[in-house]
Order: structure tokens, then sequence, then C-alpha cells
């Protein structure tokens, strides 16, 4: 992948998810999340998004180019999402779930999560919101 690439595409991630509608969340649990659990076995595991609430606000330095605001930016977003995503990991790792994918673009983990344990984990501090993870389709480019 080229250099630019790696500086584009983090951003590209966290402005799709800007554009990700955030209705239908009742609390922590988003709506169609919480029809799944209720027709879920308790030790089923649903795939899920978790979304952590720390964000990170970077402003560029004066003087700072812009491949070294872009790299500093990255190393930031690792930094927070390994720090924020800690204690829940270890929670989650204690309770039986496998490792879960880190999205450290936008702070969240993805992964499959037993029912049961799900309405548990949307009332933890650090998270924001838990939603029913599913392919969203992408419309062509129009020419």
């Amino acid at each position: 992948m080229q250099p630019r690439l790696l500086f584009v595409f983090p951003l590209l991630i966290v402005a799709m998810t800007a554009l990700l509608p955030r209705t239908g969340v009742s609390g922590e649990l988003a709506a169609d999340l919480q029809e799944a659990i209720h027709k879920a076995a308790p030790t089923e595991s649903l795939p899920v998004i978790i979304q952590f609430r720390e964000r990170v606000k970077l402003v560029r330095s004066r003087g700072e180019t812009q491949t070294a605001f872009r790299l500093r930016y990255n190393q930031i977003l690792k930094a927070t999402a390994d720090r924020s995503q800690a204690t829940l990991t270890e929670w989650l790792n204690g309770q039986g779930v496998p490792a879960l994918r880190q999205i450290w673009t936008l702070n969240a983990l993805a992964g499959r999560i037993p029912a049961q344990l799900l309405r548990e984990l949307a009332q933890r501090p650090e998270v924001e919101s838990v939603r029913l993870d599913r392919e969203i389709p992408m419309v062509p480019a129009q020419r």
C-alpha cells in the first residue's frame, strides 16, 4: 500500500462513519440489536460494533507539515484506542469472549459477543453505544 493511502484511508473511514445514522439508539443499545438480543438464545453470539466514548480532537500545529500531522494523528488515534479499550477488553476476556477486531480509527471494537453480555456491556461507562454489525451496501458512483 502506498504511503499516501496509509494516511487517507483512516480519515476516509472516520468521515464515512460520521455519516452513518445514529437513530434508533435506545439508551446504549441500538433498536435492531435489542430485537436481535430478544430473539437470540442467551449463549448465542451476535456480531456487534462497540463504540467508545473517548474521542480525539487534534489541531495541526503551526509549521507542522501535513504528513507529520497525519502521522501524529494516527499515532494518537491508536494510543487512544488502546488505552480506552483496555478495561473492557480485559473484562470480555474474563467472560470468555475471544479477541475482537480493533477499529482504532473510530475507537471501536467489532466481533461476536454472547447476547447475555450485551446489556451489561452497554452500561459500562467507557461505552457510548453498541450496534448490530451488518453489511451496508455501497451504491456505485454515478458517472
